[in-house]
C-alpha cells in the first residue's frame, strides 16, 4: 500500500556532507580546526539559529519564546503538529552507499541511458556496500 499523507508535506533531513577538506586544506590544518571550532561556537550556532533561520535536524532544546522570527517561532510550535514529514531518504539510505548512489542515480539524467541501466548502476552500489 502507497504511503499517503492526510496533511501538508513538510521536509526534514539532514541531507549534509558535512566540511570537504582540499589537500591545501590538509597541509593547513591548524587553520581548518579553528574555522570549524569557531562555526560550532555557542555563539555562532545560537546566531544561524535564531536570526538566520536554521531549523535544527536534531533534537535540540530552543525556547520559542527567545526566537525573533515569527516564521522560526513556529517551525517549533504549531508547525510539527499541522503537517505530515515526508519520508527523505537520508534517513533510510546506508551512509557509505550515499554518495556512490547519488553518482549512480545521476546517470538518469544522460541522453542514453534507460530504467534499466540506473537500476543496475544502483544495484551495484548496493552490491559493493555489502
Amino acid at each position: 500500500m502507497p504511503l499517503r499523507y492526510t496533511r501538508p508535506n513538510a521536509f526534514r533531513g539532514s541531507t549534509s556532507a558535512g566540511w570537504w577538506i582540499s589537500p591545501n586544506g590538509k597541509k593547513k590544518i591548524d587553520t581548518v580546526k579553528q574555522l570549524i571550532q569557531y562555526m560550532y561556537s555557542p555563539e555562532v550556532l545560537d546566531h544561524m539559529a535564531t536570526d538566520g533561520g536554521v531549523v535544527m535536524a536534531t533534537n535540540t532544546t530552543v525556547d520559542p519564546a527567545e526566537l525573533g522570527s515569527p516564521l522560526l517561532r513556529q517551525s517549533y510550535t504549531t508547525f510539527p503538529e499541522s503537517v505530515d514529514f515526508a519520508v527523505m531518504p537520508d534517513l533510510y539510505v546506508p551512509a557509505d552507499v550515499g554518495n556512490p548512489l547519488y553518482r549512480a542515480t545521476s546517470i538518469a539524467y544522460t541522453k542514453g541511458n534507460d530504467a534499466k541501466k540506473i537500476c543496475a548502476a544502483v544495484d551495484e552500489v548496493y552490491r559493493a556496500a555489502q
